[in-house]
């Protein structure tokens, strides 16, 4: 007869709002600074990576991306060899799958966006920044929403899901929301309640600080 022992266990849900904007976009107070960049750097263009150019731009993205996150509590994705490696495989062997658009103001780069695509839904998945033309009045994250939304849009694509993180811009980019809930399982002895507690705070902190970041950057 087997022995069979039931650890008992509590649970932890964190329930996340994620901002969806259903396609095609209604007018969005752009033109501001659709007129700032280009006056100051020439005309806005947006284009999708083919082919080669899949992983080059994943690349390209992967060290703005670790400019702007890998002095943070979270860090970036990109400074860790598994996640490079998994996203070179999915750009290689999927890519039909994803899309990774780049914004451009006459020469100069503005933003990269990597995207998932599913169903007609584009997913928000990361971005590569350049904040060095980021100014009071030019704000590259946001020009990079906004016309990866068009772009979409003129895909016939149905939704352009911001996914987690519950951030100013996405507010002001989206009209829809949903939750979406991430249930932790503890166990009940006293070392586990202890590391319980110790990650809510962990949690709560670093939240609290990358919304901080994420608000200032975009």
């Amino acid at each position: 007869m087997t022995s069979l022992t039931f650890l008992a266990l509590s649970t932890s849900l964190v329930k996340t709002v994620l901002r969806v904007h259903s396609l095609p976009i209604p007018a969005v107070k752009s033109e501001e600074q659709l007129k700032n960049v280009t006056s100051e750097f020439g005309e806005l263009s947006i284009s999708a990576a083919v082919d080669s150019e899949l992983v080059n731009d994943f690349h390209a993205l992967g060290a703005l991306h670790i400019s702007q996150w890998g002095e943070t509590p979270e860090g970036s994705g990109f400074q860790n060899p598994a996640f490079v490696k998994h996203h070179e495989t999915i750009l290689n062997l999927a890519p039909s799958s994803v899309e990774i658009l780049q914004v451009r103001a006459g020469d100069t780069l503005v933003a990269y966006g990597y995207y998932l695509i599913h169903n007609r839904r584009a997913y928000f998945y990361c971005s590569g920044i350049n904040f060095d033309i980021a100014t009071n009045s030019i704000k590259p994250g946001y020009l990079l929403h906004y016309l990866a939304m068009c772009h979409f849009s003129e895909q016939g694509l149905l939704s352009y899901d911001f996914l987690g993180g519950d951030y100013r811009y996405k507010k002001s980019l989206s009209n829809h929301n949903y939750d979406f809930t991430t249930m932790t399982f503890f166990s009940s002895s006293p070392v586990a309640k202890v590391l319980e507690a110790a990650n809510r705070v962990i949690k709560k902190c670093t939240n609290l600080m990358v919304s901080s970041h994420q608000n200032e950057s975009v």
